[in-house]
């Protein structure tokens, strides 16, 4: 039988602590009861405060944990176990550089034990250290020893940290190689473009002073494009007009004034709005430079366009359109004249066949008419000679007059021929018509 007991009596909001104690001598009972409500409080609060640091202790994604001074190993959350694959048991009360995170290489050992001797001396102690794992992973991780001192300032605990950086250090890795290839890229494409440079530099001189130029100052380049006889027109993908500028003194390119946030479709007739959506569209696609040509009624004339239809940003185009009715006008004169100048040269060429053919019926009778004075004149009396001599003579005019007609074709050709009106009398022009007629039958 107990001769001694202690219980608490709880009594509404204060607790009790009663010590019961049974003397045998006296066959007594003596009872002392003690008011321990503060000391319950403090230690519920405790108990509370414990369950809070462990909570937080062990659901931090940090690495950590206590050590003595002289680095055996108190406490370590639950983090820093599960990536060790250990338990507690396994690890307390060890010196933590003989623990499985710190066994992958005897360096690794050598370097926690110096950083523990200097944390054990107060200092703060931080660096990068590769640790041991679960199933042989190794992971970086930043690694800290923080010294606890007592109210005398003396180091009694040791606070280690360890935060997971392989992550990053891969991703710095990644950018280190990213940055050597970069810089390898760079000083390849440097070679290139110095070489290039070097091939170019005599070719681009005029052009680089002209380009300075136009680029050293914004006004002056604002002022060239406002002096583009030329309108431009930004138009969305979607073909709507977006903004504008305009060009002095020349006709409006456009049906309407009112086009702005307007489609093509609303601003054009059918056959002009579908090509140049269209061009729109291949220009996005090519990323080239379209041409479109169309027409416009202005004032019951008919007006010519040139659209040069470009990709100026991510959605939209830039159009730059210029009256071209001169210049069309201009082509239709040249091709006027080149067919002219055809139907001429195909004259001239008629002319000159037709010419080369009288040519030789004349130098036909020439000939034949020498030869036979030549083998027959000894034979012949006067009146038979001279009957061939006169045939000769009247080719040669012949002749001679056919090539006055190409030497006057020559002339009219050079602008050298003077055109001069005299009278004439019809009758010998028409006599003298005959004869010609008469002669080029008479030797054809």
């Amino acid at each position: 039988m107990k001769s001694f007991f202690v219980r608490e009596v709880e009594i509404g909001t204060q607790v009790f602590e009663q010590s019961v104690h049974f003397i045998a001598e006296s066959d007594l009972i003596r009872s002392y009861i003690v008011d321990i409500t503060e000391r319950k409080l403090t230690e519920a609060a405790l108990n509370d405060s414990e369950r809070r640091f462990r909570a937080i202790f062990n659901q931090t994604f940090q690495f950590s944990g206590l050590l003595k001074p002289n680095g055996i190993l108190l406490e370590a959350n639950q983090t820093a176990l599960e990536f060790g694959g250990l338990h507690l048991e396994n690890v307390i009360n060890c010196p933590l550089w003989e623990t499985r995170w710190w066994t992958n290489s005897t360096e690794t050992q050598s370097r926690l034990q110096n950083a523990v001797l200097e944390a054990a001396k107060g200092k703060f102690v931080r660096y990068e250290v590769d640790v041991l794992g679960a199933k042989d992973k190794v992971t970086t991780i930043d690694f800290s020893l923080k010294p606890v001192r007592d109210e005398l300032g003396v180091v009694v605990l040791l606070i280690f940290e360890g935060r997971d950086i392989s992550y990053h250090k891969q991703v710095e890795a990644d950018l280190q190689q990213a940055h050597s290839e970069l810089e390898l890229r760079v000083q390849q494409r440097t070679a290139e473009l110095k070489q290039s440079n070097e091939q170019l530099r005599s070719e681009i001189g005029e052009r680089e002073r002209a380009e300075t130029a136009l680029q050293s100052s914004v006004a002056t380049n604002r002022a060239l494009i406002n002096a583009m006889p030329d309108w431009m027109f930004r138009i969305n993908r979607d073909g709507i007009f977006v903004n504008y500028k305009d060009a002095l003194n020349t006709k409006f390119p456009l049906p309407t004034e009112d086009f702005l946030g307007q489609s093509l479709e609303r601003i054009f007739c059918q056959d002009t709005a579908q090509p140049f959506f269209d061009c729109i569209q291949a220009a996005f696609t090519t990323k080239e430079m379209q041409l479109l040509e169309y027409q416009l009624e202005s004032e019951s004339n008919l007006c010519f366009f040139e659209a040069r239809i470009v990709v100026s940003a991510e959605n939209e185009v830039m159009a730059v359109i210029r009256d071209i009715t001169d210049r069309k006008r201009a082509e239709d004169d040249i091709r006027t004249a080149l067919t002219k100048e055809r139907e001429l040269n195909e004259l001239k060429s008629r002319f000159v066949a037709m010419t080369s053919h009288e040519f030789r019926t004349p130098l036909a009778t020439i000939l034949s008419s020498a030869e036979l004075l030549e083998h027959y004149g000894h034979k012949w009396d006067d009146t038979r000679k001279l009957k061939h001599l006169k045939q000769i003579q009247q080719s040669v005019e012949h002749m001679t007059g056919l090539l006055n007609d190409v030497l006057l074709l020559g002339k009219a050709e050079s602008g050298n021929l003077a055109f001069k009106t005299h009278p004439h009398a019809p009758n010998r022009f028409l006599q003298r018509s005959s004869r010609r007629a008469a002669d080029y039958y008479e030797y054809s």
